[in-house]
């Protein structure tokens, strides 16, 4: 039975490399299939650190000793909402002009998108992983809120 800590420098690096190399102009981004194939992976990869950095103090802060400790985990609504954004399992229609037939494939454009996320739903998570995506892609993020308490 290993009850070593997992090395979160190690989980770090690897996803810095799952973010690997995204080519973008000043006014685009543009994501390969591959890299929009591994998105599920480095937003796993997001969480298991945000869980790992937030949950000793999570629980520290409600009294939770070490034997009755659990891990705080996206919630599913979470997860959908940031794969929305960043344009997960989108498919573009492209209509071939010789053949007169429509076919479709998977879009490597970034598509705008809009999410609705319910009061106390989670919100500032899904900001944040999203920036992160962003930020490891190269992309600057700028994130701003009204409230001091909210992130």
């Amino acid at each position: 039975n290993d009850n070593t800590e997992p090395d979160l420098e190690v989980l770090v690096t690897q996803t810095k490399l799952l973010a690997g190399k995204v080519t973008h102009a000043s006014d685009s981004v543009t994501w390969n299939g591959a890299f929009k194939d591994n998105i599920p992976e480095l937003v796993a990869h997001i969480f298991a650190i945000w869980t790992l950095k937030n949950t000793q103090h999570y629980n520290a802060m409600r009294g939770i000793d070490a034997a009755r400790a659990y891990l705080l985990m996206p919630h599913v609504g979470q997860v959908i909402a940031i794969f929305r954004l960043l344009g997960i399992s989108y498919e573009k229609l492209e209509v071939s002009k010789a053949k007169n037939s429509t076919k479709k494939i998977i879009s490597d454009d970034l598509v705008n998108n809009l999410v609705e996320v319910g009061t106390g739903e989670g919100k500032s998570v899904v900001l944040a992983i999203t920036a992160c995506v962003f930020a490891l892609t190269g992309v600057d993020v700028n994130c701003s809120c009204y409230s001091e308490v909210l992130s």
